[in-house]
């Protein structure tokens, strides 16, 4: 077997994704499928190392999630009702600018916390945040809490990636206080490289915080100041890679250090360069794709020293498992999937390429080109599109959008970042010299008075180190304007990306093991060789992934016919049909979030849905009406109804939409505008719902004596009105309803929603109530005579 390592990582990958997945068992017994796979290949005596090696690794990777789960119940008995103190160590800082009116910056701090013993995301409001160093021992006050989950199918789970951060608990306060500071190199490390990131780029600041902020994302990785704006233009060109430091920037690095050993070989070159490797891993971070490179690289150094050949897979082999068991959870980042699959495509896929490619160029212009010339050309184009073949159908899965024009424009951004990042590397190493230089003078006064040329020349090398500095921050200013004038005038003339319904994650994922599977060596060879027994064997290892996967992503939301989305303080009721009709009725919104842009869209996208066939707005409440405006400007909705008055909207293909209210008589000319709320009553594949907008209590005596004498307001489920008011939903209106289950769409909010005497009115109906705030998404459908109820979230 060759590439044992890689194999490993792969078996110790399928290992830890069975744990997430299911379970300690299920994991157990994978690790003992591998064991046996491994003996068989390789023979009881050969496989002694690979095992151990391997069980050693999964020991880890157990042992991790252990930690992770005693993590998780010590926060859970964390009270979150009140405020409460809470000691640690400051890992992180960083300022930012607040979105809220009425609220000046803020710093958001990760710290160590010294009694659970769990990292901590604080939103500090304090006056003194900025006086806040890492590796300050403080004590903080205020209200915690663990992160949210995802609220609705297969949509962002914040508390998902924050666990791959290894954070467990996030929290706000306005009171902070310094104990002390700790101690130690590795502090001192992280507190310097804290400084570099706060003075990199100080001196053209002025100059506009959009390109600042866009140089610290490329640089840094650091997206607290980029413009919104700026990010999604990035990211809908497809360039958005590069606001996310990966291999290109250590790859620079790395370059530099070989170009300059093979002309001079030095122990002292190796022991710096590894320096400076993980002293930029700790300045950005350590971001997955960060840590991955710089493993990488170490691995390829040592192999240098050591004058040992260096094989991509197994190096990517080797930082697989390393990675995951320095933290087990990093399988859930999006940034780990992408940096790996990418080096996978390069990997499996460009050896292929540059060899038709090489052929393809010498047999027409070999002789114009030298073959270094044409190699390098080969070697570009085929790294670009091996990462390409393989992300693109992540991207797909997981953002929903492809960008033709990101091929294009790739090009000249990478270019760029690749002139950001070099430009950038040698003004932090003048912040370190004059730092260094700083250091030196304050710890030996004596050796500037001594020697006199340093002595008098000594402020000149400082101005000089500043002037330098200076002129090489507007350099990488200058980088950055271009980079970002170059989207603002793409995105003035072209559309950037067309958006994409989610394929399934057992599709995209059986489709790129497909990709490398017959991109592969083995597979290549046996191809020449017609091997039909063997080709056949990868198309059965297809199928066995694929059956293995499949039920990966599903959801029990799929069976449902009626959605109440968790928008928040809002109502979003989405109806469809066996058939595949899809409906929303109201659609939440904010005055400080585009729920539109940021919940509706991919919610839908995401559940494959690529269209609305109608969108209805009770009335023009912000939390009703706003949200659904905003999906409008973004997803394609077919007929969007707002205003309706009694009658017929829609007939056919398993759904009935009537709308009861409001008249069009006069009968409704008074009253607020929540008493016109159009009531909507949708009967979908056996079950009705009454979606009632924000009524109250005069319009629903109104509707009872409307339908006085007909069934059209008793329905299977009531969206109750106005956020469970006190305003609204009478004993009266319960009874002509009749309803077996209760809805209410409710976020935080300072109106007191839902109200005690509208719960314990639905309770003595016997009415069983589901509330957004509390279960999150709520999902209904009929099966037989029974009716079903899912939840995203328990109570």
């Amino acid at each position: 077997m060759r590439r044992k390592l890689f194999a490993i990582s792969i078996m110790h990958l399928a290992v830890s994704l069975a744990y997430i997945s299911f379970n300690y068992y299920v994991s157990a017994f994978i690790f003992g499928i591998c064991v046996l796979y491994l003996i068989s290949r390789l023979g009881f005596k050969n496989a002694i190392l690979p095992i151990t090696i391997f069980f050693v690794a999964t020991i880890f990777v157990w042992n991790g999630y252990f930690v992770a789960e005693k993590n998780e119940k010590s926060v859970s008995e964390i009270p979150t009702d009140k405020k409460i103190q809470m000691r640690g160590t400051v890992l992180s800082r960083d300022i930012l600018e607040s979105s809220l009116e009425g609220r000046e910056n803020y710093a958001k701090i990760i710290i160590k916390d010294s009694n659970v013993g769990v990292n901590v995301l604080i939103n500090l409001y304090s006056e003194n945040f900025e006086e806040i160093k890492v590796g300050d021992f403080v004590e903080v006050y205020g209200k915690f809490e663990i992160p949210q989950t995802a609220r609705n199918p297969r949509c962002f789970d914040y508390k998902e990636y924050l666990n791959s951060k290894e954070i467990f608990l996030v929290g706000s306060s306005e009171r902070i206080r310094v104990l002390g500071h700790t101690q130690g190199l590795r502090c001192s490390v992280y507190r310097y490289t804290e400084r570099v990131r706060d003075i990199i780029f100080s001196d053209v600041a002025n100059r506009g915080s959009s390109v600042i902020g866009l140089v610290r994302g490329v640089v840094l990785g650091d997206k607290t100041g980029l413009d919104e704006e700026v990010y999604d233009n990035f990211r809908m060109f497809g360039t958005a890679h590069v606001l996310a430091v990966s291999g290109l920037h250590v790859g620079i690095l790395l370059t530099l250090y070989r170009r300059i050993y093979r002309v001079r070989p030095s122990v002292y070159l190796t022991i710096l360069i590894i320096i400076i490797l993980m002293f930029y891993g700790t300045l950005t971070r350590w971001s997955p794709s960060v840590l991955r490179a710089v493993l990488m690289s170490l691995i390829y150094i040592a192999s240098q020293v050591f004058s040992r050949d260096s094989d991509l897979l197994t190096s990517l082999g080797l930082t697989s498992i390393i990675s995951i068991c320095l933290n087990p959870l990093i399988i859930s980042s999006l940034g780990f999937q992408m940096s790996y699959l990418a080096i996978l495509g390069i990997g499996f896929i460009s050896p292929i390429i540059i060899r038709k490619l090489e052929s393809l160029i010498s047999s027409k212009y070999g002789d114009v080109l030298k073959p270094q010339y044409i190699n390098a050309i080969a070697m570009g184009i085929s790294v670009y599109a091996s990462v390409q073949i393989v992300v693109v159908p992540f991207i797909l899965q997981e953002f929903n959008y492809i960008s033709p024009l990101g091929f294009l424009l790739n090009l000249p951004v990478t270019i760029l970042a690749g002139l950001i990042v070099t430009f950038s590397i040698i003004s932090i190493f003048i912040i370190a010299l004059g730092d260094g230089i700083a250091y030196i003078a304050q710890i030996n006064p004596n050796f500037l008075i001594a020697n006199h040329l340093i002595s008098r020349f000594w402020p000149i090398l400082i101005l000089v180190l500043k002037k330098n500095r200076q002129t090489i921050d507007m350099i990488v200013w200058g980088f950055g304007k271009v980079m970002m004038e170059i989207h603002d005038l793409a995105a003035g003339y072209l559309k950037p990306s067309y958006d994409f319904v989610s394929p399934g994650k057992a599709i995209t994922y059986t489709f790129i093991v497909a990709i490398l599977l017959s991109f592969s060596e083995t597979f290549y060879i046996d191809l020449k060789r017609k091997n039909l027994s063997r080709i056949a064997g990868y198309f059965v290892v297809l199928i066995f992934i694929f059956a293995t996967v499949s039920d990966i992503d599903k959801t029990p939301f799929d069976k449902a016919n009626i959605v109440m989305v968790d928008v928040g303080q809002g109502d979003c009721t989405h109806v469809r049909s066996n058939s595949g009709i899809n409906m929303i009725f109201d659609g939440g919104g904010s005055r400080n979030k585009n729920i539109g842009k940021l919940i509706l869209k991919p919610y839908l996208l995401k559940n494959r849905i690529g269209s609305l066939d109608l969108a209805g707005i009770t009335h023009e409440d912000t939390d009703h009406s706003k949200g659904i405006k905003e999906l409008s400007k973004v997803y394609k909705i077919n007929n969007l109804v707002e205003g309706a008055y009694a009658g017929e909207l829609a007939d056919g293909s398993g759904i009935k939409v009537r709308v009861l209210w409001p008249i069009d008589d006069g009968e409704s000319e008074s009253g607020t505008d929540n008493e016109k709320s159009s009531v909507f009553r949708i009967d979908v594949d056996g079950v009705s719902v009454l979606v009632t907008g924000d009524i109250g209590v005069e319009t629903e005596k109104e509707l009872i004596e409307k339908y006085k004498g007909s069934d059209l307001l008793k329905v299977d489920v009531l969206k109750v009105g106005h956020h469970g008011s006190k305003y609204s939903t009478s004993e009266e209106f319960l009874k002509a309803v009749n309803p077996q289950v209760a809805l209410i769409g409710v976020g935080k909010n300072n109106y007191g929603h839902p109200s005690p005497s509208v719960i314990d009115k639905l309770h003595k109906n016997d009415i069983i109530l589901y509330r957004t705030d509390v279960n999150g998404a709520i999902g209904l459908w009929r099966e037989g005579k029974r009716l079903k109820v899912c939840t995203m979230l328990r109570e």
